[in-house]
């Protein structure tokens, strides 16, 4: 799955490319009333789609799943941070020379 938002002037930004197991969408959660981006099919895929009033009681009563919820999105936010950060004080092409060696698995992001 993309996550992504687009401008007023039609450009493109994409927060996240999720993988198999991931969650989304849960700003209806935190109340977020309309949702901010559009999530894309890049793949064939099976999405859950959990009604808010199920999935609340669902972490409620499901430790395990609780558990891994909470685990994912204090990940995201982290890598939310991360990116944040990078794009402040890194040129743009010191981000992509960082990614594109990051996405083969050459290069471990130890200090900024």
């Amino acid at each position: 799955m993309k996550l992504s938002v687009l401008s007023k002037a039609g450009r493109e930004a994409i927060l996240a490319m999720l993988a198999p197991g991931d969650f989304f969408g849960e700003g209806c959660l935190a109340g977020q009333p309309v949702r901010m981006g559009s999530a894309t099919a890049i793949t064939d895929s099976t999405i859950l789609l959990v009604d808010k009033d199920q999935m609340v009681r669902l972490l409620h009563n499901q430790h395990a799943l609780s558990d891994r919820f909470i685990a994912h999105m204090l990940a995201r936010n982290i890598r939310i941070e991360e990116d944040l950060i990078d794009h402040l004080f890194n040129s743009s092409e010191k981000r992509l020379a960082r990614t594109l060696c990051c996405s083969h698995g050459t290069v471990r992001r130890t200090s900024r």
